[in-house]
């Protein structure tokens, strides 16, 4: 009446045992409730931070502060939009030009404008070497 290829054979069966095992669950379940552990939701077992609705950056960013003139590559990779090679351009600038004066100088590194300096300002402090 039906023939089915080795594939479709194979999801048949497949399915059957699928359907085998729920049957067992649900009946270890039913006869004996300590069996199987409940999976509830825990309420406030995590605490949730707080972002406030005209944040525009995530409460983990803001935490970040890194001085631009002792920070590693691995450091500037930590900031939003800073990825390995802009975070090599910023330490070989710095290297190069004997530190930077101030956080504009930061413009000067090939990949860093204007607006990407604004997104960064917050995260970052500066100390004059």
């Amino acid at each position: 009446m039906f023939t089915f290829n080795r594939n479709e054979q194979i999801a048949l069966l497949m399915l059957s045992v699928a359907l085998i095992v729920g049957i067992v669950v649900s009946y270890i379940d039913r006869t004996n409730s300590d069996a199987i552990p409940e999976f509830d939701v825990l309420k406030s077992v995590v605490p949730v931070p707080e972002i406030s609705p005209d944040s525009s950056t995530d409460s983990l960013e803001t935490a970040i502060s890194i001085d631009v003139n002792e920070a590693t590559a691995k450091d500037f990779q930590r900031l939003p939009g800073i990825g390995p090679q802009i975070a090599q351009r910023i330490v070989d600038f710095r290297a190069a030009s004997g530190g930077f004066q101030n956080l504009d100088d930061l413009t000067k590194v090939s990949g860093i404008g204007p607006k990407t300096l604004d997104r960064l300002r917050n995260h970052l402090t500066l100390k004059t070497p």
